[in-house]
């Protein structure tokens, strides 16, 4: 599971994924990489995050909860960040066991920001109209009877996702035909 997962190389070596710093432990934007294969980008949280949820990162490495109406490239959180002005990890490739999407997820699906979603999760693209996140797609259906952090949205639950350094660039997803 991502959050277990320690970092290999020079940034970055021996430290959890899950880590959460008070103060910024890493260079902002610095890629490192677990003994996976996952890789993860080092930010500075803007807001506060419960693990699994999406966020897009800006020009300054400054990460947000993920909506419709902004633009960069998406990770998904894998520690929880109390409040903002953290620092820490987001996963941007590999393979994440527990994002946050729609409970109409499945499998194999793209991914987009719903006009109408809560911040934090994906959807499924289907004939709702959003903005695609391009490089992320459903690995899993999500489980519907887990009782986690976001569990208060009705609407949210954790599923696989595979992740190929996602983002986001507000133009509307097609909805007609998968990429």
């Amino acid at each position: 599971m991502a959050n277990i997962s320690l970092l290999v190389g020079s940034a970055g070596a021996g430290s959890p994924t899950s880590e959460v710093h008070s103060s910024q432990g890493e260079t902002l934007g610095q890629l490192a990489v677990d003994s996976s294969g996952n890789i993860y980008m080092y930010v500075d949280f803007q807001e506060a995050f419960v693990a699994g949820e999406w966020a897009v990162v800006d020009h300054t490495y400054k990460a947000f909860q993920l909506s419709n109406t902004l633009a960069g490239y998406v990770g998904v959180v894998v520690g929880t960040v109390s409040a903002s002005d953290r620092f820490g990890w987001i996963q941007v490739y590999g393979v994440h066991t527990a994002a946050w999407g729609t409970s109409d997820v499945t499998s194999g699906q793209p991914l987009i920001v719903a006009a109408t979603t809560d911040l934090g999760h994906v959807a499924p693209m289907t004939t709702t109209a959003g903005v695609a996140v391009f490089g992320a797609i459903a690995r899993s259906a999500p489980d519907t009877c887990a009782s986690t952090a976001l569990s208060t949205s009705a609407l949210a639950a954790p599923f696989t996702v595979q992740l190929n350094f996602p983002y986001v660039s507000r133009q509307l997803g097609d909805q007609t035909s998968a990429p």
